[in-house]
């Protein structure tokens, strides 16, 4: 699905217990342990599309509906000038347009490079003067562009965590080409709440893949010669060695597994960076 993750990364610190509280003790480097998220991923910016219908001002649903309410195939629709019709499919109203739909393609599957940039460069009609809107489908689409880390990215199943939502979504890349030297992306989603379904010009980001662990220096990870990982932390002034299980690591740091077993490295320890002869038992004045 994806090539190499040779992509940038950003790290996003989630549920801190603390600040990584660095200290010292007779000549050797502490490091309080605090859990992080490593997430890998490419950001994209780009514009919402959507097949939806702008109702005219003062066209009226019959019966009424309420905002963000999927409406059946033949729901009526009283329009200004007295006559009515029956909507051909099932739909999602909202009472708020945003100036983009009548900009929108008509095929929103067929977006290019070319319409992306038209759109972004548009400015949409005066939005509020109209009856609202009507969204058909099930599936809508997101045609962005991706920084540097998106030359990982291929057509196929990611998932995409878009700007105000704290969870990740499924995407399908249906479109992912090179345009004048930038990564042109369309996807396809099908997740159906209303708040997805307002969105419109908004960044995201392709992630993929995220991590959760004990974040720890390179420095301080000790190897036994079979292998084993581990460190050592200061506990009431004494040395003692502290399993850590490595889950992910990269040249300047490491993730342990936070939920070890036995005499594994727990969050708030306090692990020694640095310092000459240091060995399990030893005494250190604080």
């Amino acid at each position: 699905m994806f090539s190499s993750l040779s992509s940038l990364l950003f790290l996003a610190v989630c549920a801190y217990a603390g600040a990584a509280l660095r200290g010292s003790a007779d000549g050797v480097e502490l490091m309080t342990v605090s859990a992080v998220t490593v997430t890998e991923s490419a950001e994209l910016d780009g514009i919402v599309l959507r097949r939806e219908r702008v109702l005219p001002r003062g066209a009226e649903l019959v019966p009424a509906a309420e905002n963000g309410l999927r409406l059946p195939a033949g729901t009526a629709i009283a329009l200004p000038d007295g006559t009515r019709e029956l909507t051909g499919h099932s739909c999602v109203f909202f009472s708020q347009t945003d100036g983009f739909e009548a900009l929108a393609p008509e095929a929103p599957e067929e977006t290019d490079a070319a319409a992306l940039d038209r759109l972004l460069a548009a400015s949409p009609a005066e939005s509020g003067k109209s009856g609202g809107r009507l969204v058909s489908g099930f599936d809508w689409y997101y045609a962005a562009y991706a920084d540097t880390a998106g030359e990982s990215i291929q057509p196929g199943e990611c998932r995409v965590r878009f700007d105000g939502f704290e969870e990740t979504v499924s995407a399908r890349a249906v479109s992912v080409s090179d345009e004048s030297g930038r990564r042109f992306i369309l996807l396809r989603l099908t997740e159906g709440g209303a708040d997805y379904l307002s969105l419109r010009k908004t960044k995201a980001e392709i992630v993929f893949s995220e991590h959760r662990g004990l974040k720890l220096p390179a420095q301080a990870v000790r190897h036994d010669a079979d292998g084993t990982d581990y460190v050592y932390v200061l506990c009431a002034g004494v040395v003692e060695r502290r399993g850590a299980e490595l889950i992910y690591s990269d040249k300047d740091c490491c993730l342990a597994d936070p939920n070890g077993s036995g005499d594994a490295l727990r969050e708030g320890e306090r692990v020694i960076l640095s310092g000459t002869d240091i060995y399990e038992g030893k005494v250190l004045t604080q």
